[in-house]
């Protein structure tokens, strides 16, 4: 099970993005950078584990943020990237 990258988004800021409240221009902008490099390093652990011969890897679903606005063109990606 690929685990939470240290160093990107700490848990009380990554929280942020799951309470039912307005965000600023500053904490919008830092968490879609984050959820952006969170999801690099996922695709790439992921990548890494499979040319080493996984057949499954898996990570918790809480773990791969994206936002709504968002959404369409990371299911995008990640299409291509399983292809």
């Amino acid at each position: 099970m690929i685990d939470w990258p240290d160093g990107i988004l700490s848990l009380n800021e990554m929280l942020l993005a799951l309470v039912p409240q307005s965000l600023n221009d500053k904490d919008l902008e830092m968490l879609h950078k984050g959820f952006s490099e969170i999801q690099d390093y996922f695709f790439e652990v992921r990548r890494r584990e499979a040319l080493a011969g996984a057949e499954i890897v898996v990570w918790l679903e809480i773990n791969l943020l994206v936002f709504k606005r968002d959404e369409a063109d990371f299911m995008d990606w990640a299409q291509q990237f399983a292809s």
